[in-house]
């Protein structure tokens, strides 16, 4: 979506089984004013209780041995705001991810180029999964991203398949 030229960009989505359509321009960014101005963490704890109902974990100072601890401190809240705007201090993808899913779920799949076929890509199998462990956050989850979001931070290493009618 970030890439390509810059003028007019349509984009469709899917939210909640309706499909939307956004008007918009693509705009040539500046990399370094977007970097100086990327940082967004929330000053306090890596986990922090907005209020009762509300909880909230910065990914740029996890720690993946303390995913159980996070998970079981969100625990009775009606939502959990993952904020990944910031590139994550460790990869928590199946430290987390395994307390967000209720059954064995798959996420991810990657493709690998062939160099015999410039062009063309395959999809490894079987696709990259999560598998449950421990106690499993009950509520609502938000993630947070921004222009700056990639690599691990952004949401292609976060879709998961909504479990109850929620992501």
């Amino acid at each position: 979506m970030t890439k390509g030229t810059c003028g007019p960009a349509v984009v469709k989505l899917r939210r909640g089984g309706e499909t939307l359509t956004v008007s918009t321009a693509r705009v040539s960014p500046d990399m370094k004013q977007l970097q100086q101005a990327g940082n967004h963490d929330r000053p306090g704890d890596t986990f922090q209780k907005l209020s009762n109902d509300v909880a909230y974990l910065k990914l740029s100072s996890v720690k993946a041995a303390d995913a159980d601890r996070y998970v079981e401190s969100a625990a009775g809240s009606n939502g959990l705001i993952i904020d990944i705007r910031n590139y994550p201090s460790e990869f928590m993808v199946f430290a987390l991810g395994s307390h967000l899913v209720d059954k064995p779920t798959e996420f991810a799949t990657f493709t690998h180029g062939d160099i015999a076929n410039p062009g063309a890509f395959y999809f490894n199998q079987p696709p990259v999964s999560l598998t449950p462990k421990g106690l499993q956050y009950q509520g609502k989850i938000v993630i947070l991203v921004d222009e700056v979001s990639l690599s691990q931070s952004d949401t292609r290493r976060w879709h998961f398949v909504p479990r109850r009618g929620r992501w």
